[in-house]
Order: C-alpha cells, then structure tokens, then sequence
C-alpha cells in the first residue's frame, strides 16, 4: 500500500469544520470535570505551539494551502491548563511523588484517548501495554528490593572481608619486607665475611706457598747431605772390608736344643706357681697374723682393765647405796623436826657462801670464769684463783728488737701489765679492724696487719704503745675461747690469711 492511498484521520478540519469542531471538543471535555481557562493561555511546562505551519494535510493531497500563524488549539491548552494544576498541587517532598505524577499522567492520557475515538483502540492497546510492563517492572522491583537489602549485607560483609584481608596482607607484607632486609643485611654481612676469610685465603695462599718454596729447598740440601754421607759410609765400609775377617755363624742344632731347654724349665716353673697358688690362696701372711694377734692381745687387756674397774666401782656403788639406805632415815626425821619446830631453830647460823662472779675481773671475763670454776668446790675455786693472781705479773719483760720478733713487741725492758679486760680487748681489736678498713678503701695496697697494730698503738697511746701491746696479747691469749678474739690472734700470727 502506497502512501496515497493510506487514509489517515484528520487532526484538524478545514475552516468550515473548525468551529464546529471546537465546540463539540469543549462540550466534551466540560463534561469530563475540566476547568475551563482562556483562550490562549499556555503552560511553560510544555512545548509551545508551532507558531506558523508551512504545509497542511487536507482532504485533497496535491492542493497546498499557505496559511499564516496558526493558534494551538483550545483542548490541548485545557488539558495543559489541568495537567499543570495537577503537578502543582502535589507534594514533591512526599514518599510516593513520582507515583501521583504517573497517575496524573495516565489521567490526561486516558481524556486525550476518550477524546479521538478513530485512535482509542491503538491508544488504548498501548496504554494497557505499558500499564501491565510498568505492573510487571513493579513486581520485579517488589522480589528485588529483599535481593538489593542482601546484596548490601553480602556487599558490607564482602567490603569489611576486603578490608581485613588487606591489613592482614599488610601485616604479612611487613613482615616479609622485615625478613627481606633482615636477610639482606645477613647477605651483606656473609659477603663482608666472604671478602674476608678470601683475603685471608689469599694471604695462606702467600704463606704456604713461601713455605713450599722453603721445604723444597731444604729437601733438596737434604737430599744432598744425604749423598755426601752415603758417598763417605761406602768409602769407609770398602775400606773396612778389606781389613777385616768374616764373621762365622752360630750352629742351628745348639740354639735348638737351648730352646728345648727353656721350654721345659718354663713349663716346671708354672707347675710350681699353680701348686703354690691352690695350696695357699686361703692362707694370712704372717705380718698380718702377728698384727692381729697383739691387737687381738691388747684389746683382751682393756677388756680385764675395765672389768676391774666396772667391778670396784660396782662395790663402791653398793656401799655407797646402803649407806644411803642406812641413813634416809635419820635425814627425813630431822627434816620433820626442822619444819616441826622452825621457830627455835632461828639462831642456826649457815656458812656464807662467796660470790665468786666479782673475780671475772681478774680472771678476765664471766665467761672464762665460769668455765674455770664449772663443777669444782670451794676449796678448788679458792686455789684457782690463787693461782691466777700469782700467774698476773704486775711487768712484762720486752723481747727486744730483733727480726725475730714482731714489730709491735719489739721493746726491752720492763713493760707494765695494765691487766684488760675481755671488753677492753673487743673494744680494741673492734677499732682496729674499722681503722683497717678504713685505710683499705682510702689506698689500694692493704698493709699487713702487724704493721697496722703497730702504727695503730703508736698513734693511739704514743708513749704507752708497748704497755698496751703486751698486754693486750696477753688479755688474747687468756681469752683464746672466743672466736672473735681468737680469729684475730690467728690473723695477726699468720695462721689465717686476711
């Protein structure tokens, strides 16, 4: 079918119809609720109307009409005039906005449909088509929207994976540049060693080949010497040999029989040394004997000493307790009449017992006092003591100045005994050794102790350094017992090294 002879339905009637065309247009779409509005009122939301239109389609093709500027028309400006009314008066900041101006769309839409009735059905069926594609998109954005909320999740969790992976690797990758440097730094210090152990390769290198060269020369002179001995050995043994005689050899049969011999003494002589052995393997030599026998012989002595002694001092024993049996009596009645008659027996007088702890003075401390008078009598304490005031000479005798003597006792002549005590005699050596110490700190060379007591005295007592000297070794040697004192004799005489 040609374009000529494809009818189409006017859009507009020729001049004789436009009136008539225009009212019945208006009629309709007053009925259909459309305000009207004044003619030539436009919207600026729209397309204006073409002012002036060249060429116009009307019944007769091959007939063109010029016409000058044509007006829109009074339907298309209404309903330009509603649509208008109708966007405005929406809400734009509402949830559903885009749906309510669809709708107002579809509202004017369906009036331009009512309104051509030769394209309602083409219309209509593309209107439907549209409906139900946009019904069907709507439900396909209805089943996806749960699928956009979880492509968010999945896309969240995906991103917060990326992240976590990425400071892991970032982690990793630090880790490995630390490895990386740290075993370049171990290459550059194997290469450093490298040089070095080559240079001193080298250098052996040097040495042993100056010393290869050394012992292939002594080798050689070696080698030479050698020769010259040889040379000189063999001229001295042709010279030998022409002088002397040959040397006649032993007989085989004589030194075969000799060895005969001596198999068979070796033989006896074994025999002998098993006998011996079986026979005497269980016996005790006879110094062992004898040394048992007279331990054996002593002992048996003791045992008659002691069984002597255990019998008498049995006897003793015996007496004494009968004695003691014999005499309870007596003793517990006079104790009952002592506490039966307390009050006539006041005028018993008691011998006064001696206070024998003022003597530690003398004696020189409670301690040696003490162990001197343990479990002895009266009559023993006095004599002790007699003795050791007889024994505490009121002068010592000097022992000169000879190196025999030690620095701190050499002095001659009377020297008085100032008779310390075992407290004066701490309180020295105590002062000795902070003075000791203190001199030690001060210099590095720590002077012997001999020389330090002696300069010590010298500078404390001056004049009286020897009185003190000697009597303070004195007060030491009568207090030997305790260790203080005695750890400090045995520094001073060397025994122990300070």
């Amino acid at each position: 079918m040609s374009l000529k002879e494809l009818q189409l339905p006017p859009l507009l009637h020729f001049e004789s119809n436009s009136r008539g065309s225009q009212r019945h247009i208006t009629g309709r779409i007053s009925k259909s609720k459309f305000i009207k509005t004044k003619r030539g009122e436009t919207s600026s939301d729209f397309s204006p109307w073409p002012a002036e239109v060249t060429y116009q389609i009307v019944q007769k093709p091959r007939k063109k009409i010029h016409h000058g500027s044509l007006a829109k028309p009074h339907f298309l400006e209404q309903l330009e005039c509603h649509l208008k009314r109708e966007v405005e008066a929406l809400d734009t900041h509402g949830p559903k906005v885009q749906e309510l101006r669809l709708q107002v769309y579809q509202e004017v839409f369906g009036y331009l449909i009512e309104e051509f009735k030769t394209y309602k059905p083409i219309l209509s069926a593309i209107k439907n088509e549209y409906d139900i594609t946009l019904a069907h998109l709507r439900e396909q954005i209805r089943d996806l929207l749960p699928l956009r909320a979880k492509l968010v999740l999945v896309s969240e969790q995906c991103e917060q994976t990326i992240l976590d992976l990425k400071v892991q690797e970032r982690d990793e990758i630090r880790a490995l540049k630390q490895e990386c440097q740290h075993l370049q730094d171990v290459i550059k210090s194997m290469r450093r060693q490298q040089s070095a152990l080559q240079i001193q390769v080298d250098h052996l290198k040097e040495d042993l080949a100056t010393q290869y060269q050394l012992y292939r020369d002594e080798r050689d002179a070696r080698k030479l010497l050698i020769t010259r001995i040889s040379t000189m050995h063999s001229t001295q043994d042709t010279e030998h040999d022409d002088n002397n005689k040959e040397v006649e050899s032993e007989d085989p049969m004589v030194v075969k029989m000799a060895l005969q011999v001596c198999r068979e003494d070796l033989t006896k002589a074994q025999v002998e040394l098993n006998r011996l052995e079986a026979e005497y393997s269980d016996v005790v030599p006879r110094r062992e004997w004898d040394n048992l026998n007279r331990m054996h012989e002593e002992t048996l002595m003791k045992l008659e000493t002691l069984q002597t002694d255990f019998d008498q001092m049995k006897s003793e024993y015996d007496t004494l307790l009968e004695v003691h049996r014999e005499s309870s009596p007596a003793v517990l009645h006079f104790n009952q009449s002592v506490l039966q008659h307390g009050s006539d027996n006041k005028h018993i007088v008691t011998t006064p017992r001696p206070n024998w702890e003022q003597c530690s003075d003398i004696l020189g401390g409670s301690e040696r006092c003490r162990e001197l008078f343990e479990g002895q009598s009266s009559q023993k304490k006095l004599e002790i003591l007699l003795q050791e005031i007889n024994g505490q000479k009121e002068f010592f005798i000097g022992l000169g100045t000879s190196s025999d003597v030690p620095i701190y006792l050499q002095y001659e002549g009377k020297i008085k005994n100032l008779k310390l005590k075992k407290t004066d005699v701490i309180r020295v050596i105590k002062d000795i050794w902070r003075n000791k110490t203190t001199e030690n700190e001060k210099n590095d060379v720590s002077r012997d102790l001999q020389e330090f007591l002696h300069s010590y005295l010298v500078e404390q007592y001056t004049d009286k350094a020897g009185d003190w000297a000697y009597s303070l070794m004195e007060s030491i040697q009568n207090n030997l017992k305790d260790d203080f004192i005695c750890l400090f004799n045995d520094i001073l005489t060397g025994k122990v090294c300070s």
